[in-house]
């Protein structure tokens, strides 16, 4: 998970802890234990999708793309510019990559929950606005009660 995101939820859960459960706890405690439970488990069910920070492919393929127009332009200048120019913009060119890592946030699930087999997948980019989103669902047990 991105740092800064990460400190934003804990800050949040923090102020959740002292403007509610505190004050609760203090005047009826079953109550705000009742509250913190609740809160918890939301928390918890909230978290339980996997969350992965990795390169985004998309921004990848851009990224050489623009490389290689540098290159290509590079090439271009060849006899047009001095020899020591020429091989600087090389250089320039091949060294410049991305300048970013992991912005490609995976959010993804798997599991069987009453009697259905679950699959979703989400990611998006925070650099170049890619995104994409997959779910699939297939009931597995047949006449499934709950207990």
């Amino acid at each position: 998970m991105n740092p800064s995101k990460r400190i934003s939820i804990w800050a949040f859960w923090l102020v959740v802890l002292q403007q509610e459960v505190i004050p609760l706890i203090m005047v009826d405690r079953r109550a705000g234990m009742l509250l913190f439970s609740v809160l918890y488990h939301l928390w918890k069910e909230a978290n339980r999708m996997a969350k992965n920070w990795v390169l985004c492919a998309n921004c990848i393929a851009r990224d050489k793309k623009f490389r290689d127009e540098r290159l290509r332009a590079a090439d271009a200048a060849y006899g047009k510019v001095s020899l020591e120019e020429y091989e600087r913009l090389r250089a320039q060119a091949r060294s410049q990559g991305l300048a970013y890592d992991r912005t490609l946030q995976e959010d993804y699930e798997i599991g069987v929950r009453d009697g259905v087999f679950r699959v979703s997948y989400r990611c998006s980019c925070e650099h170049c606005g890619f995104g994409y989103k997959f779910k699939h669902e297939e009931r597995v047990v047949e006449n499934w009660q709950k207990l």
